[in-house]
């Protein structure tokens, strides 16, 4: 009934109260304002370490290039010697001594059963003879209600959300369109605001460049002089003008209003592909729902790489000013702060944080809370996460985090339908600091009478009990909700009592146990599965 299985570590998106009120009782009911998420942690064995034996060339490239199998250990180098075939050495020649454009080797690359590909790792290599310069392509979906799981996110909350790639690929259904690679050049010349060309003499404009080393993509940059229905998009005439170098700000991307804040947030960053600003985002926003009537979905998929921005700062700095530049999480992954920091910034905080550790044993959650933190993200103790020296536990573990009221939630994690259950948002949404009133579960122990379960018992309060699902799927440590055995009725007989609690743990896995709350017919109600 609900699709609310939860697969790899980080913060998604819950099965709520809400969500439930809505699916089994309607509109009406649906009256808990609650948001519920669930932080997932831990590792699981490669998938392929429990074959065992020797498989044929044929056996193991068919293992591998499955996608669920991509980041599989046995796989890195398509394959290892416990598969014993040669499947590098044929992607290897597929690629050969051609040289690719950027879309040409980046399309390679990005197929599942190149991802481990050598000749791919550098994104690209000289083999490929890749530009990494930023670019971005629009896919246009005609309709919304042919959107695949995965790719159903529409709504205005959700621009910006990163997707799968196949949302931007017009092989992934019917009738999808793409603009291709948009031009940033007037004139040969490369501007960081472009004009973009709609068709029928209409034009509006973009934005594409580095934001704190960062690949980034603005929509809808449209000048303060222009009145959107109005005046905008504009025409031919004043394509020029739109063309100029500076930032999302300057820009006015977001649709801007004179208060200075974004209309919509149409800022996506990073490689991928990324919900995109729609013409019924803009007639909702603009109109009101009668005016919305566009069903088509928009998609940006974004391509590139830009370099740290410490590199740009020149100069050496001192302890003081180095540590605040990289403490920042915003610069978290800039290479410059790697080692937390490099020559270049001449500081010891990888010295300080390291002796934040010193001997001291911690418990998983102590050590993963610290590594968690941006200022620590680069700590060689945290790299393996953790070291000895925090004496984590990297079982599987989940946490759930209930925000008392969904209009609180900020920007990120304001994913709240019931199409966004299971969708990986910011690691700050499971964070007690994030807000008031946030309340969490802590760890949900899977133990009963010292025992370990995959599916178990999660006490509600009050006496009542529901089940959760928590291990290993292909790889991927995974939590599913909505565990409910087929003999119980949602709002009838569920949740269930303490009296039936020690029947709630068994070892199985998410179809077994019946998570998402499937119904009698084999589907899931909700999308509550989280990995």
């Amino acid at each position: 009934k609900f699709n609310s299985v939860y697969s790899g570590a980080g913060c998604h998106v819950a099965l709520s109260f809400y969500h439930m009120q809505l699916g089994y009782f309607g509109a009406e009911a649906a009256t808990d304002v609650q948001a519920y998420f669930a932080y997932v942690q831990g590792s699981c064995p490669a998938p392929c370490e429990s074959a065992g034996g020797k498989w044929s060339t044929e056996q193991c490239v068919k293992f591998c290039e499955e996608p669920k199998n991509k980041c599989n250990k046995q796989c890195s180098e398509l394959c290892s010697s416990s598969c014993t075939c040669n499947a590098q050495e044929k992607t290897c020649m597929a690629i050969g001594a051609k040289k690719w454009t950027s879309k040409q080797c980046l399309k390679f690359c990005d197929e599942p059963k190149n991802k481990c590909n050598k000749k791919c790792m550098d994104r690209c290599s000289e083999a490929c003879n890749c530009n990494k310069e930023p670019e971005v392509a629009l896919y246009v979906w005609p309709d919304r209600s042919l959107l695949p799981s995965g790719c159903d996110h529409w709504q205005t909350a959700d621009i910006g959300t990163k997707v799968p790639d196949y949302c931007c690929d017009t092989s992934s259904g019917d009738g999808i369109t793409t603009s291709g690679m948009l031009s940033t050049k007037l004139a040969g010349t490369s501007y960081d605001c472009f004009g973009v060309d709609l068709g029928g003499g209409a034009w509006v404009r973009d934005y594409l460049g580095c934001v704190d080393g960062e690949v980034t993509v603005a929509e809808g940059c449209m000048p303060l002089e222009y009145s959107f229905g109005v005046s905008w998009p504009t025409n031919d005439s004043m394509k020029a003008s739109l063309y100029e170098n500076g930032d999302v700000d300057s820009c006015k991307c977001g649709y801007v209003q004179p208060d200075g804040n974004m209309k919509f947030n149409s800022v996506y960053s990073g490689a991928g592909c990324h919900v995109a600003l729609s013409f019924y985002h803009m007639q909702l926003g603009y109109f009101g729902a009668e005016a919305a009537t566009d069903v088509q979905a928009y998609f940006a998929y974004v391509q590139g790489s830009c370099p740290a921005p410490c590199e740009s700062a020149g100069g050496k700095w001192s302890t003081e000013q180095c540590v605040k530049f990289c403490e920042e999480p915003k610069n978290k992954c800039n290479k410059q702060c790697s080692e937390l920091c490099s020559s270049s910034c001449t500081c010891n905080a990888q010295e300080k944080t390291c002796m934040a550790i010193g001997a001291k044993k911690w418990t998983s959650k102590q050590c993963l809370k610290f590594c968690d933190e941006p200022k620590n993200k680069c700590n060689k103790k945290c790299m393996d996460r953790c070291s000895e020296a925090c004496n984590c536990n990297k079982e599987p573990e989940v946490a759930l985090y209930v925000w008392p009221d969904r209009s609180l939630l900020p920007s990120g994690c304001d994913h709240w339908q019931t199409a966004d259950i299971g969708t990986k948002v910011p690691d700050y949404c499971c964070d007690t600091s994030s807000g008031d009133g946030i309340t969490t579960s802590g760890m949900l122990s899977t133990k009963l009478a010292g025992t370990s379960y995959d599916c178990f018992g999660v006490d509600l309060g009050g006496g009542a009990w529901v089940r959760d699902y928590l291990g290993c799927v292909d790889g991927e440590v995974t939590v599913a909700e909505g565990c409910m055995p087929l003999e119980y009725s949602f709002g009838v007989s569920w949740p269930t009592n303490d009296s039936m609690k020690a029947s709630l743990y068994e070892n199985g896995d998410v179809d077994s146990c019946k998570c998402g709350y499937v119904q009698p017919d084999g589907n899931m109600k909700f999308n509550s599965v989280y990995s």
